[in-house]
């Protein structure tokens, strides 16, 4: 905000030399200062959280699993957790198979199957990216009461395949749910 107010001050000083410039000087500065107000009164209330482990080189092997820690802003609202993908253009399959494992305080919750599409049929890829680089993310909870879920472990489980490369990260990210 000081660097909002700096300049306000240098536009002030340098058009001062004139009375109708600074008077409309005087005004752009409010009508600025107005939209900055309305932009900080619109931010959402909660904020989202993400988390990503990075891939090896060498690919994602079924028997290492990544954990997660989810965080939560508001402890009275409910969130939805999704899972995030990171590829390069040379993943050789349309999807990923992921096994996740959502752990309580002592307890598995529950355990889903998830078959993340990253590309449709005719092999366009999902999601976002620039250059060789892509990422897809995919709701899995939705509607999950804050701290519920403590932990999430995430397995790659793609049939036939010890190992899947040309992963770079795979992630986590809570976010507020639309619906309360």
């Amino acid at each position: 905000m000081t660097d909002v107010r700096r300049k306000i001050r240098e536009v002030i000083t340098v058009v001062s030399s004139s009375k109708a410039l600074k008077s409309r000087a005087v005004g752009l500065c409010c009508l600025f200062a107005s939209i900055m107000v309305c932009l900080g009164a619109c931010s959402p209330k909660h904020s989202s959280y993400s988390e990503f482990s990075d891939v090896p080189a060498a690919g994602w092997t079924h028997n290492s699993p990544l954990y997660f820690t989810p965080q939560y802003g508001d402890s009275a609202a409910c969130y939805d957790i999704s899972v995030a993908i990171r590829h390069d253009q040379d993943y050789a399959y349309r999807n990923l198979s992921i096994t996740a494992d959502f752990i309580g305080e002592n307890q598995k919750l529950k355990r889903r199957i998830i078959n993340v599409e990253l590309a449709d049929k005719y092999g366009t890829w999902k999601g976002s990216g620039f250059g060789a680089l892509y990422q897809f993310k995919q709701v899995v909870l939705e509607q999950v009461p804050a701290h519920t879920v403590k932990r999430i472990v995430l397995w790659q489980t793609m049939s036939d395949r010890d190992t899947v490369g040309n992963i770079t990260d795979v992630g986590i990210i809570v976010s507020p749910s639309e619906v309360q």
